[in-house]
C-alpha cells in the first residue's frame, strides 16, 4: 500500500506556474533524488531547461526523458490530477539519478559530495532548488527581476519545509547568487572561513547552520559554469569542504543565527561553561524535533534560550512553551507590563538571558529606559507610571516575601481584576521557572543580532 503523500508536496504539486516563463508543460522538480533518504543535499536556483526540453527546444520524450510532463501524464494541468499522477511525479524526482541523470552537471558536484562520504548515486545526497521550476530562458535572462522575485517568494517555503522535515545534516551551496538567495530566504548570514584558488579564479567559502536543521558550507563560484572554474580548483574545493566537514568547523560559528534581540555574549558570572548546549540535529529523538519544530513555526520563530536546554525533557519544554506563548503575548494585563514582569525577574534571578532578550523588547514596548537601568542596578525606579507601580510593588513583595499582603492584592485586583492578577503571578512564576533552569543549565547569552548593540550583562542582584 502506498504512503499518504506528504500534504505540502500534493500542495506544491497542485499549484499552477505564475509565469510565461516557466518551460511549457513542465512539472515542478521537488528533488533530485530521494530527499526524504538522503542526508547531504546540494542547492541551487532552479532546474535547468535541459531537464525538460533538447538543444532543439523539443520536450524530451521515451527514454530521454528525466521527469514527467503534462504530455506524459496526459493531463493540461496537476490541480485537477489524480493522487496515481501526483506519486510518477514524485517518482520520478526520487529516481532521478537511477533514471538518465544530467551527469555533465552533476557530475561536477561528485568530488564534493564525495569529500563528505556522499553521493547522489547511492542516495546518500540530493539535489534540491530554491525554485522547483524550470525556465526557459534560464535564469539569469529573465528579463523582469520582478518575475524572478515571484517564483522565489512563491517556492521558497516549500524548500524551507523540505529542509525542515528531511534528515540533513550537510547542506551544500553552489555559487554566490544561490548564497544570496539563501540568506535572504532564512535570515541567516553565512560566516567566511577562507578560499581555495585555481590558476584563474578563487572560490571564497562560508559555513554556518540552520536552526533545527543541517550545517551548511557554501562557496561564491559555480563549479559548472563560471568563468576559470578548473579541475584544480574543484580538488581544491572538495578537499577544504571535507577538512571543514571532518573537523566539525561549521558547528564553532555562533553567528550563523538568525536575526532577533539577543543580547551580549557575555556568559553567567559563575561559569563560561554551557552544561545543556544545543541538542545536533542528528541526535535529537523524534519527540525533540517534533516539538522543537512547534516552537520555530510558532511566533518565537527560532529555538534558543531556555528552549536549548529544555530540549533534554521535550513533553516539559512543549507544556511550557504553551504557556509562555499565552503569558508573553496573550496575558491580560498586556505586552508592555508582561516585559516590564520578566525585567523585574530577570533582575531577582541575575539571569543574563532573559534580561538581553527582554531588556530591548520591554524599551520598544514603552517602558522607559531609566526605569529599566534602575531595575537593572536593583533600584526602586522613580517615574513610573501608576501600573507600573502597582505591578513593580507587587512583583517585589511576592519575590521576596513569597506572598502579598492583602492590602498589595486589593489594589492589583481593583485594578486588573482577578485574570490579570493571576496572568501577572502566571508572568512572574513563568519566567522564574526559565531563570531556574537557565540558571541550572549555565544557558550562555547569544551574540546580538547584527546591527543591535550588546546589552550589558548583569551584576549580581544587591543584597
Amino acid at each position: 500500500m502506498n504512503p499518504i503523500l506528504d500534504e505540502h508536496v500534493v500542495a506544491r504539486l497542485r499549484r499552477p506556474p505564475s509565469s510565461e516563463h516557466v518551460v511549457p508543460g513542465s512539472t515542478p522538480v521537488l528533488s533530485f533524488g530521494n530527499a526524504s533518504d538522503a542526508v547531504v543535499a546540494t542547492l541551487g536556483l532552479n532546474p535547468s531547461r535541459q531537464e525538460f526540453l533538447d538543444q532543439n527546444g523539443r520536450e524530451l520524450s521515451g527514454k530521454a526523458r528525466r521527469f514527467e510532463t503534462l504530455a506524459s501524464l496526459g493531463v493540461t494541468s496537476l490541480n485537477s490530477a489524480s493522487e496515481a499522477m501526483l506519486r510518477r511525479v514524485v517518482h520520478a524526482c526520487n529516481g532521478y539519478f537511477q533514471a538518465n541523470p544530467y551527469r555533465r552537471w552533476f557530475d561536477q558536484l561528485e568530488p564534493v559530495l564525495q569529500s563528505v562520504g556522499a553521493s547522489y548515486y547511492d542516495g546518500s545526497a540530493c539535489h534540491l532548488d530554491i525554485v522547483q521550476w524550470a525556465t526557459d530562458p534560464v535564469w539569469s535572462k529573465i528579463p523582469d527581476r520582478a518575475v524572478r522575485g515571484q517564483l522565489l517568494e512563491e517556492d521558497s517555503a516549500f524548500l524551507l519545509h523540505q529542509l525542515r522535515a528531511g534528515s540533513f545534516n550537510l547542506l551544500l551551496i553552489n555559487g554566490s547568487g544561490v548564497i544570496r538567495q539563501f540568506e535572504a530566504m532564512t535570515g541567516i548570514s553565512l560566516q567566511p572561513v577562507g578560499s581555495v584558488h585555481g590558476s584563474s579564479a578563487e572560490a571564497l567559502i562560508s559555513v554556518g547552520s540552520l536552526p533545527l536543521g543541517p550545517q551548511v558550507i557554501a562557496w561564491s563560484v559555480n563549479v559548472q559554469s563560471s568563468f576559470g572554474v578548473c579541475n584544480a580548483l574543484r580538488a581544491a574545493l572538495a578537499s577544504r569542504v571535507g577538512q571543514l566537514h571532518r573537523d566539525g568547523a561549521i558547528g564553532a560559528t555562533q553567528s550563523s543565527q538568525p536575526s532577533r534581540p539577543m543580547g551580549s555574549t557575555q556568559p553567567n558570572p559563575e561559569s563560561s561553561r554551557d552544561r545543556m548546549p544545543p541538542v545536533p540535529l542528528n541526535k535529537m529523538t523524534p519527540l525533540q524535533r517534533k516539538f522543537a519544530e512547534v516552537i520555530i513555526n510558532g511566533p518565537r520563530g527560532g529555538l534558543y534560550g531556555p528552549f536549548i536546554p529544555l530540549l533534554r525533557s521535550p513533553e516539559l519544554m512543549d507544556s511550557a512553551q504553551r504557556m509562555g506563548e499565552y503569558l508573553r503575548y496573550k496575558s491580560a494585563i498586556g505586552n508592555a507590563l508582561s516585559e516590564f514582569v520578566i525585567l523585574i525577574v530577570s533582575r531577582r534571578w541575575t539571569q543574563q538571558v532573559e534580561w538581553a532578550i527582554h531588556e530591548p523588547i520591554a524599551i520598544k514596548a514603552g517602558i522607559k529606559p531609566e526605569v529599566v537601568k534602575a531595575i537593572r542596578d536593583g533600584r526602586r525606579p522613580v517615574g513610573m507610571t501608576g501600573d507600573e507601580e502597582l505591578v513593580y510593588d507587587f512583583c517585589a513583595e511576592l519575590q521576596a516575601n513569597q506572598s502579598v499582603s492583602d492590602a498589595t492584592y486589593q489594589r492589583a485586583v481593583t485594578r486588573f481584576g482577578e485574570q490579570g492578577v493571576i496572568d501577572m503571578v502566571g508572568v512572574c512564576g513563568y519566567y522564574t521557572f526559565l531563570a531556574m533552569i537557565m540558571n541550572t543549565a549555565r544557558t550562555p547569552v547569544a551574540a546580538p543580532a547584527p546591527g543591535a548593540g550588546a546589552v550589558e550583562p548583569l551584576r549580581a542582584f544587591p543584597k
